[in-house]
């Protein structure tokens, strides 16, 4: 059975395929954004919209006034157009995320997901950022700091699937089971 993350890729690349043959890319998905928050922001919507039991036909009218009224290129409504007849409307805001991962890889952007134990000011973030710089050699990297007490000290980064465990519960498990061997 395919699961909704693939059917997210599929969607995905093909939006992005379509609006790079167009060098539209980058407008397409700041009219998706726009769309999305849009639908974010009223609960009622969110509910017309993502209902499997309401007819298509009612979800294409609704979503034509939205469209109309944010003013979206052609390729964007023919594209939730797809979406609403497929009933995949639902995988909207993950098809926008998906997207924007896309486009940060096209454009050569890595993202780093780094987890610490506790908030660090601006000063040691700024340190943390420099040394990966030099050690990953990337010129472009998105940071995203997330703060888990979980890990007691230390830090995780993860790259994508790839994970660099640093913390002190990582090394306290280590030595657990170094010392249960004994």
């Amino acid at each position: 059975m395919i699961t909704d993350g693939i059917i997210v890729k599929k969607y995905a690349l093909a939006l992005f395929n379509s609006t790079e043959q167009l060098s539209i890319t980058n407008n397409v998905f700041a009219e998706l954004n726009n769309l999305n928050s849009k639908t974010k922001q009223n609960k009622s919507v969110q509910k017309l919209l993502f209902n499997k039991y309401v007819p298509k036909k009612v979800k294409s009218v609704f979503f034509n006034t939205i469209l109309n009224e944010i003013k979206v290129s052609d390729l964007l409504k023919n594209f939730i157009v797809i979406l609403i007849q497929r009933k995949r409307l639902y995988l909207l805001s993950k098809i926008e995320k998906c997207l924007k991962d896309m486009i940060d890889n096209h454009n050569g952007i890595i993202k780093l997901k780094i987890k610490l134990a506790n908030e660090l000011d601006q000063d040691s973030a700024d340190k943390i950022k420099e040394k990966l710089y030099k050690c990953l050699g990337y010129k472009k990297i998105k940071f995203d700091f997330i703060y888990d007490k979980s890990i007691l000290g230390g830090m995780l980064i993860e790259k994508g699937s790839q994970m660099l465990d640093l913390s002190l519960l990582a090394k306290l498990k280590k030595i657990e089971s170094i010392v249960k061997k004994i």
